[in-house]
């Protein structure tokens, strides 16, 4: 059977599971439980233990006619959507790197599945993070912290295995060069020296924070006064509804079953050549990132339609800290201020040895490197440097606005999003889901104007769903804007064309 067809299946079999495993995620962090204890899952009305036949992604919900088996408590569809929307976003990233190839035709699945791995990694953790803070307004940045690894390894392992394929156009002496192309598997070049310098912001950050949590912590022992408080575990009412509900309502979870199969169908015929995926204006696959970013974008703003007390809690919340929005982040930006002082002082070192324009293996602390070593150590380097970098556009408008406006004007669990984007899809990917993800946020709020009892919906999804619609429209947007940079570049380290 053919590749495409298995790895099609695949994709969208192994993204419902994990989809089911989200779901654990999504109910117990924010209730401060254990992930792994217990090992499996239960009915959050009764405790009783699901069996294996009627926890199957979807099917199981559907089976059971979304009701308990044992207490008959009906189980939020929740559950199946997660599972269904999981699925939908793995066979979109499996589609886009090596069916409909949107990032060019070189994708090897054999050399190029850390790649994969990086972004399941990462569109996973956005899913779960984006529905905890839909329903909470609370994002837990452990699986950020989790994809931030996993992206950096998997990166590391990329750049290892095709050194030699990918280094010449990663870490050039020509970063602008126009004939290079705009992408390598949708990982967009950026300059070696910048490189380095977001790896050593990033590793004097953490240096940083370490030294700050060993001084702060004796502090807190010592402080009866202090006290760390476990989050508040949402009400029973918020997982599960009334056992008298009157209704079994499967439509939404049949439609979008109906949408997966689709889906599936439409990628295997383009990737087995049964259909032209190209059309007169070049869109090509493209098209079939659409439908589930329409999908996607549908279930963000249905969550919005039903107000709940917490929304009306979280807004006066943040007019309560208006009055010290500004000294909050001056004490955030003085703690990022080694990092940025590192940086720059990098960066001013290498512009003035003429260095910001030299290739990898010629820049300090790695120019005595060659082979494997110097490819690990430039994939680690472009890997840090790209979650450094997604940090750094969310501080930037996290401080400015903030300061600004006078309230807050970015979460902080934004920035880390920023980040883990970042590190599954490159720094570019980071800085477009941003303004994406405005975009999308606005059409969202115009659309829920129509609904009466709508409420605000937190911008941790739309960066999500940022990210997921720059997998698919990177190479436009890279080589509409590329020469701009490659020239902004060019006249910083002096080189003018």
């Amino acid at each position: 059977m053919s590749l495409q067809i298995v790895g099609t299946i695949g994709a969208g079999l192994f993204g419902a599971i994990i989809g089911s495993f989200l779901n654990v995620v999504i109910y117990r962090l924010p209730r401060d439980l254990s992930i792994g204890n217990p090992r499996w899952s239960m009915c959050p009305s009764c405790g009783t233990r699901i069996r294996a036949y009627d926890n199957i992604p979807i099917l199981g919900w559907l089976w059971l006619r979304g009701r308990c088996r044992a207490c008959r408590a009906a189980i939020s569809p929740m559950y199946p959507l997660v599972e269904g929307l999981t699925a939908l976003s793995f066979i979109t990233v499996w589609d886009a790197l090596f069916v409909g190839q949107v990032h060019g035709a070189w994708a090897s699945l054999q050399q190029d599945w850390p790649l994969l791995v990086a972004a399941w990694t990462l569109v996973a953790v956005l899913m779960s993070v984006s529905v905890m803070d839909i329903d909470a307004y609370m994002l837990d940045v452990r699986p950020l912290w989790l994809s931030m690894g996993v992206g950096a390894l998997m990166l590391t392992l990329w750049f290892v295995s095709r050194g030699d394929d990918v280094m010449p156009r990663f870490f050039s002496t020509v970063t602008g060069d126009r004939s290079r192309g705009v992408s390598v598997g949708g990982l967009v070049p950026l300059p070696p020296s910048l490189c380095l310098v977001g790896a050593v912001m990033g590793v004097v950050w953490v240096l940083t924070e370490v030294v700050r949590k060993m001084v702060a912590r004796p502090a807190m022992e010592d402080d009866p006064a202090v006290e760390t408080q476990a989050p508040e575990a949402a009400a029973p009412e918020a997982d599960t509804e009334s056992k008298h509900e009157p209704r079994f309502r499967p439509v939404p979870v049949l439609l979008l079953a109906l949408a997966l199969v689709g889906l599936m169908a439409w990628v295997i015929a383009d990737g087995m050549g049964w259909i032209e995926s190209s059309d007169a204006n070049g869109l090509g696959t493209i098209v079939r990132g659409v439908p589930v970013c329409v999908i996607l974008m549908a279930a963000i703003v249905l969550s919005s339609l039903t107000h709940r007390p917490v929304d009306d809690e979280i807004i006066e919340e943040i007019e309560a800290e208006r009055a010290t929005a500004r000294s909050m982040v001056l004490r955030e930006f003085a703690g990022l201020l080694p990092a940025v002082i590192a940086g720059g002082a990098l960066f001013a070192m290498m512009k003035a040895n003429g260095q910001l324009g030299l290739p990898l293996d010629a820049l300090p602390m790695v120019g005595n490197l060659s082979g494997a070593a110097l490819h690990a150590a430039g994939g680690l380097c472009w890997a840090i440097a790209a979650i450094v970098g997604g940090a750094a556009v969310g501080w930037s408008v996290r401080i400015g606005g903030t300061l600004l406006f006078g309230k807050e004007a970015f979460g902080s669990g934004d920035i880390y999003i920023l980040a883990a984007i970042g590190a599954g899809f490159g720094f570019w990917a980071a800085f477009f889901a941003l303004f994406l993800g405005v975009l999308l946020a606005l059409i969202g709020v115009v659309i829920s104007l129509f609904g009466k009892t709508s409420r605000a919906i937190p911008f941790g999804p739309w960066l999500s769903l940022g990210a997921l619609l720059y997998l698919w429209l990177a190479p436009d947007l890279l080589a509409y804007f590329q020469p701009a940079v490659a020239t902004l570049w060019d006249m910083i380290i002096g080189r003018f064309p």
